[in-house]
Protein backbone atom coordinates (compact mmCIF):
# COMPACT_ATOMS: atom_id res chain seq x y z
CA UNK A 1 0.00 0.00 0.00
CA UNK A 2 2.64 2.05 0.50
CA UNK A 3 4.47 1.57 -2.73
CA UNK A 4 1.20 2.31 -4.39
CA UNK A 5 0.53 5.42 -2.57
CA UNK A 6 4.00 7.08 -3.63
CA UNK A 7 2.95 6.51 -7.38
CA UNK A 8 -0.55 8.89 -7.02
CA UNK A 9 0.89 11.82 -4.56
CA UNK A 10 1.78 14.27 -6.62
CA UNK A 11 -0.80 14.12 -8.97
CA UNK A 12 -3.27 16.38 -8.01
CA UNK A 13 -0.65 18.83 -8.23
CA UNK A 14 1.38 17.68 -11.54
CA UNK A 15 -0.16 20.87 -13.68
CA UNK A 16 0.95 23.22 -10.75
CA UNK A 17 5.00 21.54 -10.43
CA UNK A 18 5.55 24.29 -13.22
CA UNK A 19 5.14 27.71 -10.71
CA UNK A 20 6.03 25.53 -7.81
CA UNK A 21 9.31 24.37 -9.00
CA UNK A 22 10.28 27.10 -11.49
CA UNK A 23 10.87 24.86 -14.32
CA UNK A 24 9.13 24.20 -17.56
CA UNK A 25 6.50 21.88 -17.99
CA UNK A 26 8.47 19.54 -19.74
CA UNK A 27 11.48 19.17 -17.13
CA UNK A 28 8.41 18.73 -14.43
CA UNK A 29 6.63 16.16 -16.54
CA UNK A 30 9.89 13.82 -15.55
CA UNK A 31 8.89 13.88 -11.66
CA UNK A 32 5.58 11.24 -12.65
CA UNK A 33 7.65 9.33 -15.18
CA UNK A 34 10.74 8.60 -13.47
CA UNK A 35 8.85 7.08 -10.59
CA UNK A 36 6.85 4.80 -13.32
CA UNK A 37 9.71 4.12 -15.36
CA UNK A 38 12.06 2.89 -12.25
CA UNK A 39 9.54 1.09 -10.93
CA UNK A 40 8.97 -0.84 -14.15
CA UNK A 41 12.44 -1.93 -14.52
CA UNK A 42 13.04 -2.85 -10.63
CA UNK A 43 9.98 -4.93 -10.23
CA UNK A 44 11.15 -7.80 -12.17
CA UNK A 45 15.16 -7.64 -11.05
CA UNK A 46 14.11 -7.15 -7.76
CA UNK A 47 12.44 -10.32 -7.76
CA UNK A 48 15.79 -12.23 -8.66
CA UNK A 49 17.60 -10.68 -6.23
CA UNK A 50 15.36 -11.54 -3.81
CA UNK A 51 15.94 -14.97 -4.81
CA UNK A 52 19.47 -15.09 -4.76
CA UNK A 53 19.99 -13.04 -1.41
CA UNK A 54 16.75 -13.54 1.04
CA UNK A 55 13.47 -11.77 -0.09
CA UNK A 56 13.00 -10.25 3.41
CA UNK A 57 16.56 -8.77 3.10
CA UNK A 58 16.06 -7.15 -0.84
CA UNK A 59 12.52 -6.04 0.27
CA UNK A 60 14.00 -3.84 3.53
CA UNK A 61 16.68 -2.35 1.74
CA UNK A 62 14.11 -1.60 -1.16
CA UNK A 63 12.07 0.08 1.51
CA UNK A 64 14.97 1.83 2.67
CA UNK A 65 15.43 3.47 -0.69
CA UNK A 66 11.83 4.22 -0.40
CA UNK A 67 12.20 6.07 2.42
CA UNK A 68 15.19 8.20 1.27
CA UNK A 69 13.98 9.22 -1.47
CA UNK A 70 10.86 10.61 0.14
CA UNK A 71 13.75 12.59 2.26
CA UNK A 72 15.29 13.74 -0.80
CA UNK A 73 12.20 14.93 -2.36
CA UNK A 74 11.14 16.68 0.99
CA UNK A 75 14.20 18.55 0.94
CA UNK A 76 13.75 19.46 -2.56
CA UNK A 77 13.39 23.03 -3.74
CA UNK A 78 13.81 22.59 -7.65
CA UNK A 79 13.13 20.15 -9.90
CA UNK A 80 16.41 17.94 -10.48
CA UNK A 81 16.56 16.77 -6.72
CA UNK A 82 12.43 16.26 -6.74
CA UNK A 83 13.11 13.52 -9.75
CA UNK A 84 16.29 11.90 -8.20
CA UNK A 85 13.96 11.29 -5.29
CA UNK A 86 10.95 9.94 -7.08
CA UNK A 87 13.60 7.75 -9.17
CA UNK A 88 13.97 6.51 -5.46
CA UNK A 89 10.62 5.95 -4.69
CA UNK A 90 10.08 4.28 -7.98
CA UNK A 91 12.61 1.46 -6.69
CA UNK A 92 10.01 0.32 -3.40
CA UNK A 93 7.40 -1.05 -6.05
CA UNK A 94 9.73 -3.63 -6.29
CA UNK A 95 8.77 -5.19 -2.76
CA UNK A 96 5.36 -6.20 -4.27
CA UNK A 97 6.73 -9.12 -5.89
CA UNK A 98 9.13 -9.68 -3.28
CA UNK A 99 5.66 -9.35 -0.54
CA UNK A 100 3.66 -11.85 -3.07
CA UNK A 101 6.72 -14.53 -3.05
CA UNK A 102 7.23 -14.12 0.60
CA UNK A 103 3.56 -15.56 1.50
CA UNK A 104 4.39 -18.18 -1.21
CA UNK A 105 7.04 -19.49 0.90
CA UNK A 106 5.40 -18.91 4.75
CA UNK A 107 1.79 -18.87 4.47
CA UNK A 108 -0.19 -22.78 4.24
CA UNK A 109 -1.20 -23.47 1.21
CA UNK A 110 -5.13 -23.00 2.34
CA UNK A 111 -4.48 -19.67 3.34
CA UNK A 112 -2.23 -18.36 0.15
CA UNK A 113 -5.03 -17.51 -2.36
CA UNK A 114 -6.62 -15.30 0.32
CA UNK A 115 -3.65 -13.75 1.57
CA UNK A 116 -2.36 -12.91 -2.28
CA UNK A 117 -6.02 -11.21 -2.75
CA UNK A 118 -5.71 -9.22 0.10
CA UNK A 119 -2.08 -7.97 -0.38
CA UNK A 120 -2.65 -7.35 -4.16
CA UNK A 121 -5.88 -5.58 -2.88
CA UNK A 122 -4.10 -3.00 -0.86
CA UNK A 123 -2.44 -1.97 -4.17
CA UNK A 124 -5.62 -0.36 -5.27
CA UNK A 125 -6.13 1.36 -1.70
CA UNK A 126 -3.22 3.33 -1.46
CA UNK A 127 -3.25 4.42 -5.21
CA UNK A 128 -6.71 5.53 -4.38
CA UNK A 129 -5.81 6.69 -0.63
CA UNK A 130 -3.12 8.73 -2.07
CA UNK A 131 -4.90 11.13 -4.35
CA UNK A 132 -7.35 12.77 -1.98
CA UNK A 133 -4.50 13.01 0.80
CA UNK A 134 -2.28 15.06 -1.17
CA UNK A 135 -5.28 16.98 -2.66
CA UNK A 136 -5.97 18.10 1.02
CA UNK A 137 -2.67 18.12 2.07
CA UNK A 138 -1.50 20.22 -0.69
CA UNK A 139 -4.17 22.84 -0.05
CA UNK A 140 -3.80 23.70 3.47
CA UNK A 141 -0.16 23.22 3.64
CA UNK A 142 3.20 23.13 1.85
CA UNK A 143 3.49 20.34 -0.49
CA UNK A 144 6.54 19.19 1.20
CA UNK A 145 4.48 18.14 3.54
CA UNK A 146 3.09 14.66 1.29
CA UNK A 147 7.33 13.75 1.09
CA UNK A 148 7.84 14.08 5.07
CA UNK A 149 4.34 11.99 5.23
CA UNK A 150 5.76 9.75 2.44
CA UNK A 151 8.71 8.88 4.67
CA UNK A 152 7.70 8.51 7.87
CA UNK A 153 5.29 5.81 6.30
CA UNK A 154 8.18 3.89 4.21
CA UNK A 155 10.06 3.79 7.56
CA UNK A 156 7.22 2.65 9.78
CA UNK A 157 6.93 -0.15 7.31
CA UNK A 158 10.87 -0.46 7.14
CA UNK A 159 10.25 -1.31 11.24
CA UNK A 160 6.97 -3.52 10.66
CA UNK A 161 8.56 -6.33 8.23
CA UNK A 162 12.02 -6.06 10.33
CA UNK A 163 9.77 -7.28 13.40
CA UNK A 164 7.12 -9.50 12.05
CA UNK A 165 8.39 -10.74 8.54
CA UNK A 166 9.88 -14.12 8.81
CA UNK A 167 13.13 -14.69 7.17
CA UNK A 168 12.99 -17.23 4.21
CA UNK A 169 15.33 -20.04 3.93
CA UNK A 170 14.82 -20.85 0.48
CA UNK A 171 17.99 -19.37 -2.09
CA UNK A 172 19.25 -20.26 -5.54
CA UNK A 173 21.97 -20.46 -6.63
CA UNK A 174 23.85 -18.03 -9.93
CA UNK A 175 25.12 -14.55 -9.91
CA UNK A 176 24.04 -10.93 -11.31
CA UNK A 177 23.68 -10.66 -14.97
CA UNK A 178 24.95 -7.71 -15.16
CA UNK A 179 24.67 -7.60 -19.48
CA UNK A 180 20.90 -8.95 -18.68
CA UNK A 181 19.80 -5.76 -16.35
CA UNK A 182 21.45 -3.27 -18.82
CA UNK A 183 19.56 -4.90 -21.94
CA UNK A 184 16.25 -5.38 -19.93
CA UNK A 185 16.44 -1.67 -18.60
CA UNK A 186 17.18 -0.10 -21.55
CA UNK A 187 14.40 -2.24 -23.79
CA UNK A 188 11.57 -1.02 -21.08
CA UNK A 189 13.15 2.42 -20.87
CA UNK A 190 12.52 3.13 -24.59
CA UNK A 191 9.25 1.38 -24.69
CA UNK A 192 7.77 3.11 -21.53
CA UNK A 193 9.38 6.49 -22.59
CA UNK A 194 7.90 6.34 -26.06
CA UNK A 195 4.39 5.44 -24.54
CA UNK A 196 3.63 7.70 -21.68
CA UNK A 197 5.70 11.00 -23.50
CA UNK A 198 4.74 10.11 -26.63
CA UNK A 199 1.50 12.08 -26.81
CA UNK A 200 3.33 15.42 -25.82
CA UNK A 201 6.28 14.36 -28.38
CA UNK A 202 4.20 13.57 -31.07
CA UNK A 203 3.28 9.66 -31.81
CA UNK A 204 5.46 9.91 -35.30
CA UNK A 205 8.36 12.01 -34.11
CA UNK A 206 11.57 10.85 -34.87
CA UNK A 207 12.35 10.67 -31.10
CA UNK A 208 9.46 8.52 -29.89
CA UNK A 209 9.78 6.23 -32.86
CA UNK A 210 13.42 5.84 -32.43
CA UNK A 211 13.05 4.76 -28.60
CA UNK A 212 9.63 2.71 -29.74
CA UNK A 213 11.82 0.65 -31.84
CA UNK A 214 14.57 1.41 -30.62
CA UNK A 215 13.62 -0.52 -27.27
CA UNK A 216 11.95 -3.41 -28.90
CA UNK A 217 15.05 -4.37 -30.98
CA UNK A 218 16.55 -4.21 -27.36
CA UNK A 219 14.35 -6.59 -25.65
CA UNK A 220 14.05 -8.92 -28.35
CA UNK A 221 18.02 -9.00 -28.76
CA UNK A 222 18.10 -9.40 -24.48
CA UNK A 223 15.25 -12.41 -24.82
CA UNK A 224 17.46 -14.32 -27.41
CA UNK A 225 20.50 -13.82 -25.31
CA UNK A 226 19.12 -14.54 -22.41
CA UNK A 227 17.82 -17.61 -23.79
CA UNK A 228 20.89 -18.23 -25.37
CA UNK A 229 22.36 -18.11 -21.92
CA UNK A 230 20.30 -20.43 -20.33
CA UNK A 231 20.85 -22.88 -22.85
CA UNK A 232 24.52 -22.63 -22.41
CA UNK A 233 24.35 -23.00 -18.70
CA UNK A 234 22.25 -26.00 -18.95
CA UNK A 235 24.32 -27.81 -21.75
CA UNK A 236 27.16 -27.16 -19.33
CA UNK A 237 25.72 -28.61 -16.36
CA UNK A 238 24.89 -31.50 -17.95
CA UNK A 239 28.13 -32.11 -19.34
CA UNK A 240 29.99 -31.61 -16.07
CA UNK A 241 27.10 -34.39 -14.24
CA UNK A 242 27.96 -36.73 -17.41
CA UNK A 243 30.29 -39.91 -15.80
CA UNK A 244 33.53 -39.86 -17.51
CA UNK A 245 34.15 -42.19 -20.26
Amino acid sequence: MAASFMQTILIPIQGELPQLLGASREDTAWVITITLLVSAICTPISGRLGDMYGKRRVAMVLLGLLALGSVVAALSPTVVPLIIGRALQGLGMGVIPLGISILRDVVHRDRLGSAIALVSATLGVGGAFGLPLSAAVTEHADWHVLFWGAAALSAGVLVLVAWFVPESTQRVGGRIDVIGVIGLAIGLAGVLLAISRGNEWGWTSPVTLALLLGGILVLLAWGWAEHGSRHRWSTCASVRAAPCC
